[in-house]
Order: structure tokens, then C-alpha cells, then sequence
């Protein structure tokens, strides 16, 4: 199943969420969000620990072709682009850290 997490900075203030889909062998980030005002160098690092966290080693995450901001990101985060999927009418690029 999926497990929603929130992120809160010291303040108590929600800066962020994001979504991970676990079975066995296998996690998927399936979405993530970080409010763009909040969006510093140390926060983002920091917001990106908490996520990987709660991760597995070589897990995946899949974005909109359109979603250039997180694929930018992504890839900054040393995952690997591995190939594309057609899904109604979007492209979505998969991701996989390993």
C-alpha cells in the first residue's frame, strides 16, 4: 500500500509531502512536494534526506514528461532516467536509484 508522509520544518510548519508505495522488493516514490517558498538549498537537502529515508536502497519514481523541475531535481540526485512510459495521453519518464 501507499503511506502519505508530511514534512514539517522546527516550527511545526508543513513544508512538504510525499508518497511511497511499498511491496517487498520494491519502493516507489510516487509523488513528493516541497512548497516553493520554502524551497532553500539546506531545506531542500534536508527535505531530500527525509525522503530517502524512508526508502529502500534501488527504489523508483515516475514523473510527467512535462514536470521539468523534478526531473531536473531528480536527476541532481543522482538517479537514473531508465525509460519512458505512454500512459493515456502523457509521457511519464521513469527514475530508478540504485
Amino acid at each position: 500500500g501507499c503511506t502519505f508522509y508530511e514534512v514539517q520544518s522546527d516550527g511545526d510548519r508543513s513544508i512538504g509531502y510525499f508518497i511511497i508505495h511499498k511491496n517487498a522488493n520494491k519502493h516507489t516514490l510516487v509523488e513528493f512536494f516541497l512548497n516553493s517558498h520554502l524551497r532553500t538549498k539546506e531545506i531542500v537537502k534536508d527535505f531530500w534526506q527525509i525522503v530517502e529515508s524512508k526508502l529502500n536502497k534501488n527504489y523508483c519514481c515516475q514523473v510527467p514528461s512535462k514536470n521539468i523541475k523534478a526531473i531536473k531535481f531528480l536527476e541532481q540526485n543522482r538517479l537514473k532516467l531508465t525509460d519512458k512510459a505512454n500512459i493515456g495521453n502523457q509521457v511519464f519518464y521513469n527514475f530508478v536509484k540504485n
